[in-house]
């Protein structure tokens, strides 16, 4: 699928983080690209983001037909480029994160729990955890190490209640069999 998108033929469509974005061909004049609200992104390449008329207007032609604009009654963009979001000063913020959400981990693993107050120290640990990769996910959806320690989170739980259950059957077992137990033969 081809848009031609004012003076810019053979754009490619895509999305990104969302939203809906044209890229245009290489060798297309700067000028004609700028007047036509184009961006230039860090390795060159040209690009815009579509607003809501523009985007529905694309997906009706979608997949199989170009898409040719003509007429400028639409209205302005709607998403900010990327490039131009301040660069803050959490930039590492995903690896912040995950060392944060590891220690939180491997603290409530090595904390016995044994004592009452250590029991709620451990279970805090887990809850905070679990709220820390939740909100991981939400925050920075595509990163890969993100979804590699939900994965293992979910992983320990597993093991955990499965480990949990196991002790209930055999404790309940023993209970069983205390109960049944012939007093003069135990």
């Amino acid at each position: 699928m081809q848009i031609h998108y004012y003076e810019v033929p053979g754009c490619d469509f895509v999305i990104h983080e969302g939203k809906p974005v044209i890229i245009a061909p290489s060798g297309t004049a700067e000028a004609s690209l700028r007047e036509q609200g184009f961006q230039q992104d860090k390795n060159g390449k040209w690009y815009k983001f579509l607003n809501e008329k523009e985007y529905h207007d694309v997906m009706i032609g979608y997949p199989d037909n170009d898409v040719t604009f003509t007429d400028k009654d639409y209205p302005p963009q709607y998403a900010p480029c990327p490039e131009e979001k301040s660069k803050d000063k959490f930039s590492n913020s995903p690896i912040v994160l995950s060392i944060v959400f590891l220690i939180l981990i491997i603290g409530a693993i090595a904390l016995p729990a044994n004592f009452e107050w250590m029991g709620i120290w451990s279970s805090g640990l887990w809850i905070a955890g679990l709220l820390l990769i939740v909100f991981f996910r939400v925050k920075y959806p595509a990163n890969p190490l993100g979804t590699a320690l939900m994965i293992i989170y979910l992983v320990l739980v597993l093991m955990i209640v499965s480990i949990l259950i196991l002790v209930m059957v055999q404790l309940g077992t023993l209970f069983l069999n205390f109960l049944t137990c012939n007093w003069s033969a135990c």
